[in-house]
């Protein structure tokens, strides 16, 4: 159903023909019961200046459909899969050039260019034209066939590309899958005779359960008469000496458990605790048993109202092996998700100890749960989790290097689809000449035999925890007493920059000043930051780093400034927020700026800085190793210079000296090139000759000798002239 309007104001476009007016077409869809959109939403504006709005509402339906199978003592709600914005995007296997997308009970979410399909709740998208047509629209609510499988049909689609006599259809499958929550659909065939499509969607939401109120007695059974059933669990009672133990992961304490009743604790906080946690520190109720769920020949009892929870929800991913303790909480990201491709072309992208929820740009398609997602190179129009957040692993292997398993996920990109799922080993080798985040390598993928990723992550933060060393700092300039070293980052300190960073619709300016406070122009904004988050045209402004706890630290060969915030608190971790700047030497990047990396789940903010001034040649030394006074690298190397010459002209005096006083014809010919060069030059010319005097100087001879003026020499060509004086 459409409204449209034409002869709107003239279009300023000059590209169109003259006298072209703008035009509106409202597009109305279908939303299921509860979900109706607050008014139209602006959906695309062609180059003939169409505006195309869409708007959903109940007013369209034929009928309002309820998402709900309810037949008898069985009822299964479907809702959750009902997409209010974006769609769900189909594994498709077996057509080749074709993406699909799926709603449930309600059109797929109108995006261009198949905003013009109406009512329609399967579409099916060309890779190379960009065709789109319909497989359908829902009619009736989802059903039980006789199979005895939830499904859903989709009729009154396009015309079929098989059959031009009849139009597309579309049946899906609801089948029951107790590890699953939602998942994704998965075309299995298509009818071309029919122009049926066939689609199987694996989910718990169609799974048969019973849920009872649980009261503990003292028989513990647990009876459903609906199918006639009885569970005695009471060979799982403890006696009245213990209970069942079980101990956690760090082994700093153990779960005590009673299936039927209640443990008998000492503390208060675990009184009336049917599972209850005890360590040396404390003890904490993790609730009483209140209720019982049969599910596809399953049992689970559920144990609620225990303790406060006072833990984030951020997964603390750290080890303990030993005498070292692992921590990479800081690669964990919530603003952000790696990515790493193969030799082949396939895509990687990786969350370590968080989640997809971190992707705001929208980079990838797998569910939030995942921890690894994979686009392969020929199916471009699907990615695929081959890691589950939740199945998190960690094992240290040796002291440098610890190993994260990750299980679950789609069997399609295994080489077995029937018995093989997927899982994804990360090797995080300690180097401590990198960085702490250090660098990601895509290793080995599924073999026959196994179904294994396999990466390898180089990295400082897979090295166990050490105390830092502290550099100390003084008006920009950092001592090293112990290397007798010392730089000059003044030129760093006093200087402001602004970082720009996009987190999905979010864009945030964090302004930096190392030097003292930040000046945001706002009273009373991050008046104690160097490091101040804001965002744009909010009002928006968050101290993430106090000048006042400014702090450089080496770790391995990396120099690291830190700063706590004074006045910000983690919500995920109640601990204080954090800046993290890294320092890297760039002889190019002159002095440079700081660039954000992202957010990690501790509210640590880090940032990369590229500069000159942290490379080999920008360290001055100390003039005494317990002094702070520097040599600057200039003058470190005039005097070097200066050294080198004096040494260089010493040595030829020494050798000339001993070749002159060693040889004679050399001894001549040195005097003849002296005197050569100086014969321009009118030096008064003496000879010696014996006469009688009363000065009773003698020479070894017993001669006396008296050195007159001479008036005549022989010639100074002759090198035989021995009177000569050079």
């Amino acid at each position: 159903m459409y409204l449209k309007y034409d002869e709107g104001d003239w279009c300023p476009n000059a590209h169109l023909q003259p006298f072209t007016r703008r035009s509106t077409m409202i597009q109305f869809v279908c939303a299921s019961a509860g979900r109706s959109h607050l008014g139209p939403q602006l959906l695309h504006v062609d180059s003939h200046c169409a505006y195309y709005f869409v708007w959903y509402t109940e007013r369209a339906c034929r009928r309002v459909l309820h998402c709900v199978v309810d037949e008898g003592t069985e009822q299964y709600d479907l809702s959750p899969l009902i997409k209010s914005a974006g769609r769900h995007t189909v594994l498709n296997l077996v057509d080749p050039g074709y993406v699909y997308y799926i709603n449930v009970c309600q059109p797929v979410h109108a995006v261009a260019p198949y905003h013009m399909l109406a009512n329609a709740g399967l579409v099916r998208t060309s890779k190379t034209t960009g065709s789109v047509e319909s497989l359908g629209e829902v009619f009736m609510e989802p059903f039980n066939d006789f199979e005895g499988h939830v499904t859903l049909l989709y009729v009154n689609g396009s015309q079929c590309a098989y059959n031009s006599s009849m139009s597309n259809r579309a049946r899906v499958i609801f089948v029951c899958d107790p590890s699953t929550t939602v998942e994704e659909p998965t075309l299995l065939d298509i009818d071309k005779e029919s122009c049926v499509y066939i689609f199987e969607w694996r989910t718990n939401l169609v799974c048969p359960e019973i849920n009872k109120k649980a009261v503990p007695t003292e028989e513990c059974t647990f009876s459903i008469p609906q199918h006639g059933l009885s569970f005695d669990l009471s060979a799982l009672k403890p006696t009245t000496s213990s209970t069942f133990e079980v101990p956690d992961q760090d082994g700093k304490g153990k779960f005590t458990l009673d299936v039927c009743g209640q443990t008998k604790s000492a503390s208060s906080d675990c009184d009336g605790g049917s599972v209850c946690f005890v360590s040396a520190n404390e003890k904490r109720s993790y609730g009483t048993l209140s209720s019982f769920t049969y599910i596809q020949g399953g049992l689970k009892v559920m144990y609620t109202n225990g303790s406060a929870c006072n833990e984030s929800d951020h997964r603390q991913c750290m080890l303990t092996s030993g005498d070292n303790t692992y921590d990479f909480g800081l690669l964990a990201s919530v603003s952000h998700v790696r990515s790493v491709t193969d030799s082949e072309g396939n895509i990687y992208w990786l969350n370590v100890c968080s989640d997809m929820n971190a992707d705001h740009q929208n980079v990838q398609s797998c569910p939030s749960s995942a921890a690894v997602c994979m686009r392969k190179k020929d199916h471009s129009g699907h990615d695929f989790t081959i890691g589950k957040a939740q199945s998190l692993k960690l094992s240290a292997i040796d002291s440098r290097r610890v190993d994260m398993m990750y299980g679950g996920g789609d069997p399609y990109v295994c080489h077995n689809r029937t018995t093989q799922h997927p899982s994804t080993l990360i090797q995080h080798e300690c180097v401590t000449s990198g960085s702490s985040t250090g660098v990601l390598e895509f290793v080995s993928g599924p073999t026959p035999d196994q179904c294994l990723f396999v990466f390898k992550w180089k990295s400082r933060t897979a090295c166990p925890l050490a105390e830092d060393n502290v550099v100390p700092e003084n008006d920009g300039i950092l001592v090293e007493k112990r290397l007798g070293l010392a730089m000059n980052l003044s030129s760093l300190l006093n200087n402001a920059f602004n970082v720009s960073e996009s987190r999905g619709k979010d864009k945030y300016v964090y302004m930096v000043k190392l030097g003292g406070p930040v000046v945001t122009g706002v009273p009373g904004a991050c008046t104690k930051a160097s490091v101040c988050q804001s965002k744009d045209a909010t009002g928006f402004y968050r101290d993430i780093g106090s000048f006042s706890t400014k702090k450089f630290v080496v770790r391995g060969s990396e120099l690291l400034l830190e700063m706590e915030s004074l006045v910000s608190k983690c919500g995920r971790t109640n601990n204080s927020v954090k800046s993290i700047i890294s320092f890297e030497c760039s002889k190019s990047a002159g002095l440079g700026s700081p660039e954000f990396l992202y957010e990690s789940g501790k509210c640590h903010y880090l940032f990369r800085w590229a500069t000159a001034q942290v490379c080999h040649d920008a360290l001055v030394r100390l003039v005494e190793p317990d002094s702070d006074r520097l040599v600057s690298p200039a003058s470190a190397s005039s005097n070097t210079t200066i050294g080198i010459v004096i040494a260089a002209v010493v040595v030829f005096v020494l050798a000339s000296a001993g070749l002159y006083l060693v040889r004679h014809k050399l001894r001549a010919l040195v005097d003849l090139t002296c005197y050569k060069s100086l014969s321009g030059i009118r030096v008064p010319q003496y000879h010696y000759s014996k006469t009688t005097s009363q000065l009773r100087s003698t020479d070894e001879n017993g001669d006396t000798e008296l050195l007159t003026s001479g008036s005549s020499l022989n010639s100074a060509d002759d090198p035989l002239d021995t009177h000569v004086l050079a």
